[in-house]
């Protein structure tokens, strides 16, 4: 408006900037709209908006294509207030990608009066538990203020952005995400996140953990200022603990089903059937079979299910003759891992209905594999809240993505394994801490005393 925004107006910086400019005679005698496309001409975020809404600026800057040089054939779809979508625009808009980086980065919101309270003492926040507290190995970008950087990722990662909103209240305030402590030279910081931030069941109450991995580990895995950022711990208050299933199973009941009592029951000895695919159903039941005949345990690969050569209404049976061959020949019980991990929780749900159908007296010997890493947290929680007698055996492929020490972001592997007990799992693999094929260090022992 030429009197400026409106009364309960929502505007931004370099829209009302232009306006003040125009109302000043800067651009001369010409219409407001003529003097908003002028001072687009030489800032780019107001740029950046008419690439994005292209169709009210047809309507409200009639011609605004032509006096910006516009000829439709930039590869910018969409206006961004990051360096490197401008970078795809370079062409368009006539600059230097890496001139105009550094521009940027020093426009950076300083919010740490805010989102960080150095003097919060560790102590005091655990015994207060009503934080979660998240610990990072994080680099900002060369350039940038650590505990601004810190600062503005604790903002993006609860109820802040990269500007100041005027929607903001002092309720809002209160549950900002806040760091509470800094070690720059060891990339170090932590987080408290008031429990009240994290998401909750409309049915039940109940806590859900991809509501947490958004907030801890979800915008702020992508920032601009950020080099990287990795959690590599992560606490939850036992009030909130509680709001989640946790395992319903344990090494425990292994042992009482193995008839070896409930406690120190002993190795529990197990074995994954290979070739991982390409057994039929009957060769799959004999090498069950010759195990059984020693071992304790065996569990379905994470890739085996129902293809089209081992369908499980023809596999499970044979797996189910082998096991009772065994005991009876044995006098031993056995357990066996049936793979239930499907896109659809429906299918989880009719492929667990089956298999309990056909172990029939010998369900209790049977467990429920579920790949939680690549089918997520709500597959966990399908097979824990629909099969809450069944051991639930959480198999991690895919972890190493982010994981691997090789990976600056993500999580750790500890913190995998905290987060799949924290949602259901009774078991999970622990590695072979260096030795054999797979990635591991002598550290990877706290993860199998969880």
């Amino acid at each position: 408006h030429k009197d400026g925004p409106k009364q309960g107006a929502i505007s931004c910086r370099q829209g009302e900037e232009s306006w003040k400019l125009w109302k000043a005679g800067t651009y001369g005698d010409i219409s407001l709209s003529d003097g908003v496309v002028e001072y687009a001409k030489t800032h780019e975020e107001l740029k950046g908006a008419f690439l994005t809404f292209q169709k009210d600026a047809d309507q409200i800057y009639p011609g605004w294509k032509e006096k910006l040089g516009y000829t439709g054939e930039s590869s910018v779809q969409a206006a961004t207030f990051d360096w490197q979508k401008k970078a795809a625009a370079a062409a368009f808009v006539g600059a230097t990608p890496a001139r105009r980086e550094s521009a940027v980065a020093r426009r950076a919101l300083d919010q740490s009066s805010r989102y960080a309270d150095l003097s919060l003492q560790e102590e005091d926040l655990l015994k207060a538990g009503q934080h979660v507290l998240v610990a990072y190995i994080m680099k900002p970008k060369a350039g940038y203020d650590y505990l601004a950087t810190a600062a503005h990722f604790a903002a993006e990662s609860s109820t802040g952005t990269n500007v100041n909103v005027c929607t903001t209240d002092d309720f809002t305030k209160s549950v900002d995400a806040l760091v509470y402590y800094i070690d720059p030279e060891n990339e170090e910081m932590k987080i408290a996140y008031p429990n009240m931030l994290f998401d909750r069941n409309i049915t039940d109450g109940r806590a859900m953990m991809c509501s947490v991995l958004t907030l801890t580990i979800g915008n702020n895995q992508g920032m601009g200022d950020v080099e990287y950022g990795k959690i590599y711990d992560i606490y939850f208050p036992p009030s909130y603990l509680r709001l989640f299933d946790g395992p319903s199973c344990s090494v425990i009941d292994m042992w009482r089903i193995l008839g070896r009592g409930t406690s120190d029951g002993g190795l529990v000895v197990g074995t994954i059937i290979k070739p991982k695919l390409g057994l039929q159903p009957k060769p799959f039941g004999e090498a069950c079979y010759g195990f059984w005949q020693g071992g304790d345990f065996i569990k379905n690969d994470e890739p085996q299910g129902n293809q089209v050569f081992c369908q499980m209404n023809e596999c499970i049976p044979e797996v189910v003759k082998a096991m009772r061959a065994c005991v009876k020949e044995t006098g031993s019980s056995k357990l066996f891992s049936a793979n239930i991990t499907a896109d659809d929780p429906a299918e989880m749900i009719a492929r667990g209905k089956y298999v309990l159908s056909q172990f029939g007296p010998l369900s209790e010997s049977c467990a429920f594999l579920v790949d939680g890493y690549v089918a997520g947290g709500t597959a966990m929680t399908v097979a824990r809240r629909n099969f809450p007698k069944q051991f639930l055996h959480y198999h991690r492929a895919g972890h190493g993505a982010i994981t691997s020490p090789q990976t600056q972001r993500g999580y750790t592997a500890f913190v995998h394994t905290k987060l799949s007990r924290v949602i259901g799992a009774s078991g999970i693999h622990v590695g072979t801490m260096s030795f054999g094929k797979m990635e591991g260090d002598a550290s990877d022992k706290n993860i199998a005393f969880m």
